[in-house]
């Protein structure tokens, strides 16, 4: 902000008000699919826009209902439609949430999660986007966030569709998609879909469809906060679930927005931002919100680059809750479905998809088709959350599996005065003299590089054949780099054994880090004395 001019000013406004034209209709569609209506999409969106802005750690970013926060907020709302209170309560929970991960710096982690897995986790909310677009589109009521319940609808639905509520879908559809795209930088083409759409309905030969109708109040209330003892913990269970999404969304959001402005965002920040924007969000009773992709790339491709262009995105939201409230009260649900269908078609990772495809005709990668299906179908019938955790850690068990081989390489086992020509890269000269040189009761133990828990396994099983006749063994810690606690029990077990037989112990490369991890741990205690350490494995052979 310090270079902050009249000219970055001016492409901020232009930022904000097209991200916030673009972010219109998406707020008044996810408020009604989330069920709480749609006004609570709009107040959500106004809410996580302008705090996360003012708060956050993503200058571009801009914020509000997202697909998948909504398909979360679906649940929720359908869960506690016996008390609206509580659903904002789970609002409000989620940002508590958020502030909590943000101090305790949980949000550099996300960028750990694997492609694949992202990939199937947008696969399956696109599908559930698409899924739960059916029923109004087609003219029927939508019902929640079931949506197996939904599934079992469709053969119904299409057998006796409402001719006008599909005849206007369809215009909106068709209008969203070939918008040209000339004009986008004026009118974009959710707005164009929105307007064209509704018109269309009004003057619709095949009837009137179903709309969202009368707004009595579009000026937000206070909702206070409210639970009871027994559904506190559903409801605590639902607000992580929400921040958890919240954070996913919004950080990926927030490392797209990098890659296109050149920028480095703070993961902390960000979240202490989003979390501010949920809480406010759910007190005036608006639906959670996150890191929207869509319109944070309308954003800067606009020209907005600051924090400014999103509380201006904010500001353009309000004046339309104020002042365009009897053009809301007209927008035809069937315009909403179709304009979220294609949002969910859009999200859904289709070059992905293409390259899974081109490689499955080679035989190739099968564990990337099967990791991000896994994480497409758990999506849509299980929770978003159960999801994401089981891609990780499939995706985790196959890296493991595929790093074991590599880090195995980089231990070394020379028994006696065997050749060592085939750790030749890993020894040097004098190292590999002296190894030729040791007695055949000798065996020499390095480890290099990093070694995790996909080796650990590998490692018992190469120790379990080691000679019986060997009474030195020599463990060489010098060119490790990292050792984690699997490792660390495979150690453990094998010092034990040794000092159980009575097998002498010289431990070389004492000034590593990896070697103060062990000591620290205990790993060596009463096995080491000031007479079997060295530093260097040359140290340890000399000392033979």
């Amino acid at each position: 902000m310090k270079k902050y001019n009249l000219i970055s000013f001016k492409h901020d406004i232009y930022g904000g008000v097209t991200a916030a034209i673009v972010a219109l209709p998406l707020a008044l569609a996810f408020g009604v699919a989330s069920g709480a209506g749609a006004m609570a999409g709009l107040y959500g969106a106004i809410a996580c826009g302008l705090f996360a802005s003012l708060f956050g750690g993503t200058p571009s970013q801009i914020s509000g209902p997202t697909g998948p926060i909504t398909v979360v907020m679906a649940v929720i709302i359908a869960q506690f439609q016996h008390d609206p209170a509580m659903a904002f309560t789970v609002v409000m929970i989620g940002g508590f949430f958020q502030l909590l991960f943000s101090f305790f710096k949980i949000g550099r982690y996300i960028d750990y999660i694997p492609y694949v897995v992202v990939s199937g986790f947008m696969n399956g909310i696109g599908s559930i986007i698409i899924i739960m677009q059916i029923a109004p589109f087609l003219g029927f009521q939508y019902e929640g966030g079931n949506f197996i319940k939904a599934i079992a609808r469709i053969p119904e639905m299409i057998s006796s569709p409402s001719i006008a509520a599909v005849f206007v879908g369809i215009i909106t559809l068709f209008t969203i998609i070939f918008w040209p795209k000339k004009i986008r930088m004026i009118v974009p083409s959710a707005l164009a879909a929105l307007i064209i759409g509704t018109i269309v309905s009004i003057y619709s030969p095949f009837g009137d469809v179903s709309r969202i109708g009368e707004i009595p109040d579009a000026i937000p209330h206070i909702i206070l906060p409210s639970m009871t003892i027994d559904e506190l913990p559903s409801m605590i269970g639902a607000g992580l679930l929400l921040a958890a999404l919240g954070t996913i969304d919004s950080l990926l959001t927030s490392l797209v927005a990098d890659t296109k402005t050149g920028t480095v965002h703070n993961s902390d920040k960000e979240l202490f931002g989003q979390g501010i924007g949920n809480i406010v969000a759910g007190l005036i009773g608006g639906i959670s919100g996150a890191g929207a992709t869509m319109r944070t790339m309308v954003n800067i491709n606009a020209g907005g680059t600051t924090r400014i262009s999103g509380i201006i995105h904010s500001i353009t939201l309000t004046g339309f809750m104020i002042g365009l409230g009897f053009l809301v009260e007209k927008i035809p649900h069937a315009v909403l479905a179709g304009i979220l269908i294609k949002v969910g078609w859009d999200i859904i990772d289709w070059n992905f998809i293409k390259m899974l495809i081109k490689a499955g005709r080679k035989n190739v990668d099968r564990n990337s088709v099967f990791i991000m299906s896994s994480v497409w179908l758990l999506t849509i019938f299980t929770d978003l959350l159960s999801a994401v955790a089981a891609g990780i850690i499939m995706k985790s068990m196959v890296t493991a599996r595929r790093l074991s081989a590599y880090q195995m390489s980089s231990i070394r086992y020379t028994v006696g005065g065997e050749d060592s020509s085939n750790h030749a890269h890993l020894y040097n000269e004098e190292e590999i003299e002296l190894l030729k040189n040791i007695k055949s009761s000798v065996m020499v133990l390095s480890f290099s590089g990093a070694l995790t828990y996909g080796t650990a396994r590998e490692l018992k099983i190469k120790l379990r054949a080691y000679d019986e006749s060997i009474d030195t063994m020599i463990l060489d810690f010098s060119g490790a780099r990292m050792i984690d606690a699997s490792v660390m029990m495979t150690i453990v077990d094998l010092v034990e054994k040794l000092r159980s037989e009575h097998v002498k112990l010289i431990i070389c490369g004492t000034n590593n880090h990896v070697y103060d991890y062990l000591y620290n741990h205990g790993v060596f205690d009463n096995v080491i004395t000031s007479s079997n350490r060295y530093e260097s494995l040359i140290d340890g052979l000399h000392n033979l």
